[in-house]
C-alpha cells in the first residue's frame, strides 16, 4: 500500500497498485488509519480462542492460577496482537 506518497514510482518494473485497505501479517491496515474493523476482528478472534478452551474453564482439576495463565497466553495474546498500531481515538 502506498500511503501519503507524492510519486507513483515503479518497483522492479511493475506499477504499485493504490488500495484503500489490505491485510499485513494478520492485521488489517486502512488508508485513513481507522482501526475500528481491526479491533472488531481481534475481539471476534479472541472470542473464538476463549471458546476453544471451554472445557478448560469448566473443569475443577485445573487450578484458577493455571486458568489465568492460559487466558493470558492464549486469549489476550490473540486480542492484543498488533494493538500498538491502532489509532487511540
Amino acid at each position: 500500500m502506498r500511503n501519503n506518497s507524492q510519486t507513483a514510482d515503479a518497483i522492479a518494473n511493475s506499477i504499485i497498485k493504490e488500495v484503500t485497505e489490505f491485510t499485513y501479517l494478520g492485521a488489517k491496515l486502512k488508508k485513513d488509519g481507522n482501526s475500528e474493523c481491526e479491533v472488531t476482528a481481534r475481539i471476534s478472534k479472541a472470542r473464538g480462542a476463549f471458546a476453544v478452551l471451554k472445557n478448560i474453564w469448566k473443569t475443577n482439576k485445573i487450578s484458577n492460577i493455571t486458568k489465568i495463565r492460559l487466558f493470558k497466553s492464549n486469549v489476550l495474546s490473540v486480542l492484543l496482537y498488533a494493538a500498538q498500531s491502532w489509532m487511540a481515538t
